[in-house]
């Protein structure tokens, strides 16, 4: 793992989440001439609303932005998004502000492009719709933006492209028929804007067009070996984080025996996950990876056989686990065989440090350590036994985890898978 690539990517990725709407801002208050007072409201708004966002990233657990392939085209049209919605109040500027909507659901898949759809329209409420915006307008632009979440991410062959342009087309006519309340003096009267919408339907779906044909072609001809292997890696990664988040839903088969043969058995893996998921993100390691390994570190307990670990591998293979997950599990309690990764150690330090704690409280001995003193044994010990040694995590991260640990992991509310 490349710690310094990945803070690079993290960095960039927040400012442009942070530069896209502050800019979106700025473009409106020139356009507009308004005061220093609505930009300087609106520009703190924009901030929150990115703030928001990224929460929300950090705490998915989903990965969504590293299913991206172009992050260069991508942050490219996520800015273009927020400079036409800063202009689209005071210019004609179509629907192009959902360019990066189209985008993402062509990379990603629909998850990804609704959720910065909703990103998006929250910031047409903020520059739009609380500066005396139409409602109508605002409820067109919603429905609008979603159908283009899901056709884009259907949008497979270039042979599509005729059907996506007209279904686009005919859903935009007959949403400016409602907008208007089919009286034609008002569709007439707006034919410029109308006009612009349908123009910027087309240059989107044309854009998805060139996309199709060079980028992706690009892709897939005249690629050196190495190049082909890194994105048969990168498709078996997106294949095996796919398998992961469908072992975290809630009513997995293996999941809901969990739940039925032990409440605390459950309610402890829930916390472990929770925590190891949170850990993991925070270190710049694999969270899902973790959250899983987390979850089903003590699955093998249900065969009611005396080497658990032994169990939960026979279960993980009838259950078709990745290799990564089984290695986590198995790597979670150093009696067995120690952490070979950072996820593995860090939902081996979860685990240890919630069952210590849980262990003193049912003793009554609790109160008399710190979280900070509880968290810091754990660790030490752990190192003192060479538990560590061979799990790639550095001095640098160790002591971010041990600062988390001590801020989260007691940290009381119900978690989930």
């Amino acid at each position: 793992m490349d710690t310094q690539e990945n803070r690079g990517r993290a960095l960039f990725q927040k400012i442009c989440l942070y530069f896209a709407p502050l800019l979106s801002a700025a473009v409106n208050y020139i356009l507009e001439k308004d005061t220093l007072q609505t930009v300087f409201s609106n520009g703190i708004f924009m901030v929150l609303l990115s703030s928001g966002y990224l929460v929300f990233l950090r705490t998915s657990g989903k990965g969504l932005y590293q299913r991206i392939r172009h992050q260069g085209i991508f942050w490219g049209c996520f800015i273009l998004s927020f400079l036409f919605l800063g202009i689209c109040p005071v210019r004609n500027a179509g629907v192009l502000w959902l360019l990066v909507v189209a985008f993402a659901a062509m990379e990603a898949g629909v998850e990804l492009a609704v959720s910065l759809h909703v990103l998006l329209m929250t910031g047409y409420v903020i520059l739009v719709l609380l500066e005396g915006g139409d409602l109508y307008a605002f409820a067109v632009a919603t429905l609008f933006g979603l159908l283009l979440a899901i056709l884009f991410s259907l949008y497979r062959t270039r042979e599509a492209t005729a059907y996506l342009a007209v279904i686009l087309l005919a859903v935009n006519g007959v949403l400016q028929l409602v907008r208007y309340r089919l009286n034609m003096h008002a569709l007439l009267a707006h034919g410029e804007q109308i006009a612009s919408e349908m123009a910027g339907i087309l240059v989107m779906v044309f854009l998805g067009f060139f996309y199709l044909k060079h980028a992706r072609n690009r892709e897939q001809t005249g690629k050196e070996p190495g190049a082909r292997r890194e994105e048969e890696n990168a498709s078996e990664e997106m294949l095996e984080r796919e398998s992961l988040e469908r072992l975290l839903e809630e009513e997995f088969s293996l999941a809901v025996e969990l739940r039925e043969y032990s409440g605390d058995l459950y309610r402890h893996s829930c916390q472990v996950s929770d925590l190891a998921g949170r850990a993991a993100d925070a270190i710049g390691a694999d969270g899902l990876l973790a959250r899983a390994g987390g979850f089903y570190h003590e699955m093998g307990r249900m065969a009611g056989s005396k080497n658990y670990i032994e169990a939960g591998k026979a279960l993980g293979e009838e259950h078709s686990f990745p290799e990564k997950l089984q290695t986590v599990i198995r790597q979670h309690s150093p009696n067995y065989e120690i952490p070979g990764s950072p996820e593995a150690a860090v939902v081996m330090l979860s685990d240890c440090i919630l069952s210590t704690s849980d262990y003193l409280t049912k003793s009554g001995m609790r109160e008399k350590l710190t979280d900070e003193k509880l968290v810091h044994n754990v660790i030490r010990n752990r190192l003192s036994k060479g538990n560590l040694r061979d799990s790639g995590i550095t001095v640098e991260q160790l002591e971010a985890l041990q600062a988390y640990f001590t801020a989260h992991a007691f940290e009381k509310g119900d978690a989930g898978i």
